[in-house]
């Protein structure tokens, strides 16, 4: 059996909006619902305390890996799920047919072995600060359905 890829990000900042934003408070609020931004937030359904400085630090270091492989980060980021054991295919949305055709060229890029040794360490402290824990709203124990 597989053993399951653990990301933490879900990223509000996902693949294409990196570095759209450079704090929480520039998130609008429809994005910014799940564990990654506080619960007292507009539309979060969660009452947590939120993880934006971890967030936004992985995110940055994301960006900063992203750069010096010389790709997109959106190519990362979808490269480095495409690359994890048992996953043959990633769901990815767009807002726009830029987005698409970017996200789209994502599925020919093949990471270098210390980019991927790389980006879970960077993401690290922000799966730490979520306990393990998804950091989709619909996901803490008080939302399942």
């Amino acid at each position: 059996m597989a053993r399951p890829a653990k990301l933490s990000l879900k990223l509000p900042a996902d693949a294409g909006h990196a570095g759209k934003w450079q704090s929480a408070d520039e998130v609008p609020p429809e994005r910014s619902r799940t564990r990654h931004f506080r619960g007292d937030r507009p539309r979060a359904r969660h009452g947590q305390p939120g993880a934006k400085a971890e967030t936004f630090e992985a995110i940055s270091r994301i960006a900063g890996i992203s750069q010096r492989a010389g790709l997109p980060t959106a190519h990362v980021a979808l490269g480095w799920l495409l690359a994890q054991p048992g996953v043959t295919s990633v769901v990815v949305g767009a807002r726009n047919a830029d987005q698409a055709r970017i996200n789209a060229a994502a599925g020919d890029v093949v990471l270098p072995a210390d980019v991927l040794e790389e980006l879970p360490q960077a993401t690290n402290p922000l799966t730490q600060s979520f306990g393990g824990e998804n950091p989709d709203m619909w996901q803490v124990p008080g939302r399942m359905r």
